[in-house]
């Protein structure tokens, strides 16, 4: 833990990059997607290379609104000064031309999922699939399921949902499933018991 504690990022490297951005924005996020874009590091070894920088509290890593993991700065930053007039990916902004290179920083983060829950219709006796498989508040929705009651919700919802049957199936003691149908059109959630 003393190695974490005395971490500084490698000047230049995609940890160094990520925290000089964070410095120079405070109140911005970063989902793995947006470092990936911005860094240039692939998608998949972002938690890999930020590890160290989560570790010694430079950066925090945590869920948002939506079940994604974001980056934000930490407390225990190193001195890495803002840079207001550098350009995440390509250097300095005198030598930017941003019209350019918007569509390739472009944010991939999904929008919320949102919808009128009263008028999602509950189903009775649909058979529960085998398993082939962000915060809106679904409680009262999932209050409403009796057992072998079901409902679906389109896909986009999968995140969101799944994180509301975690959250109401340990506070109510009821057991909810959720499996994908429709050919992975929907989502539907079962109440079990």
């Amino acid at each position: 833990m003393k190695e974490a504690a005395n971490y500084v990022p490698r000047e230049g490297s995609v940890p160094w990059r990520v925290v000089e951005f964070l410095t120079t924005n405070p109140d911005e996020t970063l989902l793995a997607e947006d470092v990936a874009a911005k860094f240039g590091c692939g998608v998949a070894s972002v938690h890999t290379v930020l590890r160290q920088a989560v570790a010694s509290g430079s950066l925090v890593r945590a869920e948002n609104r939506d079940g994604e993991l974001e980056y934000r700065l930490g407390a225990g930053v190193p001195v890495i000064e803002p840079a207001p007039h550098k350009h995440p990916v390509l250097g300095h902004v005198a030598d930017v031309d941003h019209n350019a290179v918007a569509p390739a920083i472009k944010s991939k983060r999904r929008p919320a999922f949102t919808c009128d829950i009263n008028q999602v219709q509950i189903d009775h006796d649909v058979p529960l699939k085998a398993i082939n498989e962000r915060t809106f508040d679904f409680a009262p929705l999932l209050a409403r399921l009796q057992p072998g009651d079901s409902f679906a919700l389109p896909r986009e919802a999968n995140s969101a949902i799944a994180s509301a049957i975690t959250r109401y199936s340990k506070a109510h003691g009821v057991t909810l499933a959720k499996r994908s149908v429709d050919g992975g059109l929907r989502i539907r959630v079962w109440r079990i018991k």
